[in-house]
């Protein structure tokens, strides 16, 4: 179904000029990235950059970014990260990119601060996710018992692409 659904976001759009496209690209790529198509993804990702040209739509290069550095995170390239998106732009991508490089602390410290941040402002969806990440790097008993707390908030948002994440989290070894 999201699948169907992003597909025709990018269809409804009358030229590749619209302000929407490279939006409904970027839902499209992050589709394409969690069906295993990366390649078709990274073709999307090319097609938003280009729609979104030299316009000053800030909102839609960050889009396209964050994007791009999912799928450099999926294709397990978490250098790419920190050459897409400035310092502070998107920690919990950025928490991903230290866990995946080896760097447990800086991914903990990161998550960290971005659950705290979220906390304080309510902002319960971004707490979620940078909640499991936080339990990642944890590791051990304790990230079992963060994951935890994560989930009865996922659980209470209703957030089920939360809970999805916190499943994949459970698979990750040393996570529980």
């Amino acid at each position: 179904a999201a699948r169907e659904l992003a597909e025709a976001a990018v269809a409804g759009p009358g030229t590749d000029d619209a302000w929407s496209l490279p939006y409904a690209l970027a839902a499209l790529a992050r589709v394409l990235m969690w069906a295993g198509e990366p390649g078709r993804a990274a073709g999307a990702l090319d097609r938003a950059e280009r729609s979104v040209g030299t316009g000053r739509d800030r909102q839609a290069r960050f889009e396209v970014r964050t994007a791009r550095a999912e799928l450099a995170l999926f294709e397990e390239r978490p250098e790419r990260v920190a050459e897409l998106l400035p310092e502070g732009e998107a920690p919990v991508l950025t928490a991903w990119a230290h866990l995946l490089a080896g760097r447990r602390e800086s991914a903990r410290s990161v998550a960290a601060a971005e659950v705290a941040r979220a906390r304080g402002t309510g902002e319960r969806i971004a707490e979620v996710d940078a909640g499991v990440v936080h339990a990642v790097a944890l590791g051990g008993a304790a990230g079992v018992r963060a994951l935890g707390a994560v989930e009865a908030l996922a659980r209470s948002l209703p957030y089920p692409a939360g809970l999805g994440r916190i499943v994949a989290a459970r698979g990750i070894p040393g996570t529980g």
